[in-house]
Parts: structure tokens; sequence; C-alpha cells
């Protein structure tokens, strides 16, 4: 929850709520929880001063723990009692406009309880697969992929999507042969506007970090050498491996052991489509 009290406004409200000592006849109890003050003989409980201090800042935390800063806070919870109290006795809560936050607010809360439950539910599952070792990595999986691909190739890549294009732009990069000119041709004809702006400009990717169609090529090709046009589900691909990069074991493990993992949670996946009816609906494009 988002801490929204600040400091200033609970030593602002000090003076703003009146003194009320507790009368015999009042319980100093309720739920359970020492009552710190009335307002219009509804308590406000030690389990409210509580809830109310965890959603200060750490600094604000500490400051309600000593002497002037509870009895400020607990001004500060009379203060806001009083509006609420206030604006009931008004009929606000009763109002169209108020009901349609609330209701508003109430199917916010519904869909992120929703959203928070599936998340666990598949957190879940993942942890249970990774214990069971349908995802686990071990070492020695992480060993044998850095002996195949212990380096990290940097390319620079544009994608056009009409394959004629495409076609044209490679004649006229036949004989390109420098990166500087590559960005250029990608800021010139690159449908895809980060490539345009960035002149292609991508982040190195060890083999299993980024598309299998374009890393084999990649791999394979001379430094500074246009590839192309590879087709892939984004469009036609231009490309050219300005860098090739050994690493060590321990600069490597970790993104092997996320490629492995991804790997083995595709696998898992295509295991689920085998074992549970899936039909995609044709949207009507009308």
């Amino acid at each position: 929850m988002k801490k929204i009290l600040t400091l200033t406004l609970i030593l602002s409200c000090v003076a703003c709520a009146p003194k009320q000592e507790t009368t015999p006849q009042e319980p100093l109890v309720y739920n359970n929880s020492p009552v710190l003050a009335y307002v219009d003989n509804e308590p406000i409980t030690q389990a409210d001063f509580d809830k109310a201090a965890n959603n200060l800042d750490d600094n604000f935390k500490k400051f309600v723990t000593t002497k002037s800063g509870r009895a400020n806070f607990i001004s500060f919870l009379i203060s806001e009692k009083l509006l609420l109290t206030d604006a009931k006795k008004r009929g606000l809560d009763l109002t169209p406009q108020y009901k349609a936050e609330i209701t508003a607010l109430e199917e916010a809360q519904k869909a992120a309880l929703e959203t928070a439950k599936n998340f666990a539910l598949r957190r879940n599952l993942l942890e249970s697969l990774t214990q069971d070792g349908t995802l686990g990595v071990s070492e020695d999986e992480i060993k044998e992929y850095y002996k195949k691909y212990p380096y990290e190739i940097t390319i620079k890549q544009f994608i056009i999507s009409d394959s004629q294009k495409a076609a044209d732009v490679m004649k006229q990069m036949r004989n390109v042969r420098s990166s500087t000119k590559f960005a250029d041709f990608a800021r010139q004809f690159s449908d895809d506007p980060i490539a345009k702006k960035s002149g292609g400009e991508m982040p190195p990717f060890i083999p299993g970090e980024y598309l299998p169609q374009i890393e084999v090529p990649a791999a394979n090709s001379k430094l500074m050498e246009v590839q192309g046009f590879i087709t892939t589900a984004q469009g036609n691909h231009i490309f050219m491996k300005i860098a090739e990069k050994r690493l060590t074991y321990n600069e490597a493990k970790n993104r092997i052991k996320t490629i492995i993992e991804n790997q083995k949670l595709d696998s898992y996946l295509n295991s689920l489509n085998k074992k549970y009816n899936i039909s995609i609906v044709k949207e009507d494009t009308k």
C-alpha cells in the first residue's frame, strides 16, 4: 500500500482534535484491542493505530513510537475519524457518486486479487516443477552448454515488413562492410521504430537468448558482413555481426541457466499442448 501519510500532516494535527478523557463508563477494550480514543462513541483502538502506522515511511514509524509522536498520531487519527463521521452524518456515503466510486474500487480490487491468486498458483507450479527436476538446471548442464557456446554475439539489425522491399534493400547493401553504413540503412529503411532510431543497435546475446533463425547464421557469418533477409514472424531481418566475444564461465553461467530453464519450460508447455484441448476461435476481421 502506498505510504501517503507525512510527518508534516501528522504534526499539524496535534491541535486539530479536542483532547477528551475516557470516562469510566466507556469500555477500555474493543475487539480485544485497547481503546485510545472515542469520536461520537466510535472507538479508535491500538489496532487502528498500528494499521495506520504501518502505512508510514520507516522514519515516521520511528517517530510515532516516541511519546510526542504517539500523541500527535492519535490526534491525527481523531481528525481523520471526525472527517469520516461528519461525511456519514451528511449522508455522503449514500450518494450515487460515492457508491459508483466504491463499486469501481471493489471491481479493481477483485481483479487485482484474481491476478495475484493466478500469479501465486503459477509460481507454486514452477517451484514444484523445479524441485522435481522438470525445470531444474544442474551445474553439469550449464557446463555442457558452455562448452558449446562460450561466447556472445553482437549484431546490428533492422526489419522490413515487405519482402520485395527487403530484397531491394539487400541489393543496395551488397558492398556494405561498416557498422556505421549499416546504421544509415537501418535509419532509412527499418519498419521497426526502435531500430530506425538506434541504427539497429542490439544487446549482445549468447546463442539461446535470441531467435534461433537469426542466431545460427549470425554465429556462422563473418564480422561486418551483411546477412539477410531472414523471415520470421516479426518480418524480414537484415543484420550484420559486429562483434563476437568469448565469455568466462562465471560471466556466462547465470545467463546459460536462464536459457536452459526457458528451453525446459518451452518443452513442458509443448507437452501441455498435447495433454489439454486447445481451440482458437477465428475473429471476424470485417
